[in-house]
């Protein structure tokens, strides 16, 4: 066991007028948040217990050997700082990190990171300013300082969430979390495996230990629509047979969609219509695998996971999905309530991540009304950000599905709040929609995004740091430039449109190439589940990994 020599030091603010923010997290919201506290004169401070920054894209973090995004590069990037020319469309993990190592360096942030820093403490003081203990893994020092302003990005994957099941220790094999699942696990080859959970991390790993298993059964309560990471589109154009568009799947969802002046039957009609395209293996009742069926005859919002090769392995046999609940622990495996045994040398549950926030004191954790078992909001904050009684702090990147772009604008938002250049509303209307949040935390426990859609949240916090474009104005001016912003996918280039215009057109002729580019398929092909076919007809015009597609 290592012993340290623990020393307590309190270091009182030097007398320098510039404000000092403290940074919880060396991810990309907190390296985002850095990047604008010293643009504005502040002095940002970014803890990390880590000794690399990156966050989850760091080495030894939840991600794996040859692990990739599932949305394209052009949602996991900063406004101001686009990829290196030539990056694949869908960039692997190592691409991401070496994309957040270079942000670094160019806006000259390591002098701001104190890493191999553990956060043992933060309190407000009677003056309101933050009170930040830590420990130096480097040495056993434990450190206090004084903050003026604080940025909470410790992001959401650093609690492992994992559901308590009778008999758990009476279970012979090995039980993991997806937190610590990595490539080619020599104690899983050749083993009987159980995947518990169908959202993102559940359906991607279930199609990883496929080939390196012995057998990969996933057990849900409730099935996901499970996206690939290409999309298939029919031309719009009726005379073109067999003709498609193939679109990453984040680029595919604009405005248009999300903002639409349809009735809500029309709306309805047009859901089941669009995915019944996307999804048709999942869609159709008569033809889909009895525990795969979505139904989307209602009015819920969509259950949504992304990976490839998913159904067509559930096709061929190579993933059983199991729609059932989980009742114990059985010896060799887990007992269903419907009183079946599944066999398994190992149960990995991708069940999520619980929000950590056990730094900070009670007062804190009473004001933002925590609850933990609100998985899917555990906080309340106006706009999941800032909360009027905790004006000198914010949250950045604490809820699911803001990607790159929701991390700045929450920075840049947190920022000029600090400063006193934005203000929040009057405190009732503040108080009002915290109020409207509060019950849909209540009643909605199984959405999977209670704060809304991507563009809603994205455009919300857009509208507040003067970052939204005037789709009117635009609209009159260029009707071309219009459309790329309203019909496409919501890049975060589109919220650089106002301050550096060239830059922002150029990345979204980029992505209009992509969303406009056609295929021709032929009879057979449209007759393949597959995401194979579609990733070799994308390669021919654009980079991707192809290996990720092979079935």
């Amino acid at each position: 066991m290592n012993t340290y020599r623990i020393t307590i030091k309190l270091r009182v603010k030097p007398t320098n007028k510039r404000k000092r923010v403290a940074i919880l997290g060396a991810g990309p919201a907190g390296l985002v948040s850095a990047k604008y506290a010293a643009e504005n004169g502040m002095i940002p401070v970014v803890f990390d217990r880590k000794s690399i920054p990156g966050g989850l894209w760091a080495s030894g973090s939840a991600i794996w050997d040859g692990m990739h995004t599932n949305v394209s590069k052009y949602s996991v990037m900063f406004s101001d700082f686009p990829w290196p020319e030539g990056t694949s469309v869908i960039p692997s993990a190592k691409d991401v990190y070496q994309y957040l190592v270079d942000y670094i360096k160019h806006y000259d942030l390591n002098k701001y990171l104190r890493l191999n820093s553990n956060i043992e403490s933060v309190r407000q003081l009677p003056n309101k300013k933050w009170q930040v203990t830590w420990t130096n893994y480097l040495n056993g020092e434990r450190i206090t300082e004084i903050y003026d302003y604080l940025i909470c990005a410790t992001g959401l994957h650093c609690k492992p969430s994992v559901p308590k099941i009778e008999n758990s220790e009476k279970y012979k094999g090995l039980i993991l979390h997806s937190a610590d699942y990595r490539s080619q696990d020599q104690r899983l080859k050749n083993k009987r495996i159980i995947v518990v959970g169908n959202s993102y991390s559940g359906v991607e790993i279930a199609s990883h230990l496929v080939g390196h298993a012995h057998s990969v059964v996933n057990i849900f309560n409730r099935p996901y629509l499970v996206f690939p990471r290409l999309l298939k589109i029919r031309s719009a154009n009726k005379n073109e047979k067999n003709t498609f568009h193939i679109i990453p799947i984040d680029l595919l969802f604009g405005r248009e969609l999300t903002f639409s002046n349809k009735s809500k039957e029309e709306e309805r009609k047009a859901k089941i219509e669009l995915y019944n395209q996307l999804c048709p293996h999942q869609t159709n009742k008569q033809k889909c695998h009895p525990a795969m069926y979505y139904e989307l005859d209602n009015d819920e919002p969509i259950r949504e996971a992304v990976t490839d090769n998913y159904y067509p392995y559930i096709k061929s046999g190579k993933i059983i999905p199991r729609k059932a609940r989980i009742k114990r622990f059985d010896k060799h495996g887990l007992q269903l309530e419907d009183g079946s045994v599944e066999p398994a040398d190992a149960i990995i549950f991708c069940t999520g991540y619980r929000l950590c926030l056990d730094y900070f004191e009670p007062s804190v954790l009473k004001t933002l009304k925590f609850d933990p078992s609100k998985e899917k909001m555990p906080i309340l904050l106006y706009k999941y950000t800032v909360h009027p009684e905790l004006e000198n702090m914010a949250m950045v990147g604490e809820i699911n599905g803001l990607f790159f772009a929701g991390f700045e604008l929450q920075a840049k938002w947190a920022i000029k709040l600090f400063k006193g250049e934005k203000q929040l509303p009057p405190r009732d209307i503040v108080d009002y929609e915290m109020r409207l949040d509060e019950q849909t935390r209540e009643k909605s426990l199984n959405n999977q995004y209670p704060h809304g859609v991507y563009n809603e949240l994205i455009d919300k916090l857009a509208y507040e740091v003067d970052a939204l474009p005037d789709f009117v104005e635009v609209a009159k001016k260029s009707p071309k430039v219009f459309d790329m912003l309203w019909k496409n996918g919501t890049v975060p280039s589109h919220f650089c449109f106002n301050t550096n215009r060239e830059l922002s057109i150029k990345i979204m002729r980029e992505v209009d190439e992509i969303i406009s580019k056609k295929y021709k398929f032929t009879d057979e092909e449209l007759e393949d589940v597959t995401t194979q076919i579609l990733a070799n007809k994308f390669s021919r015009n654009f980079r991707i990994p192809l290996h990720l597609f092979k079935d």
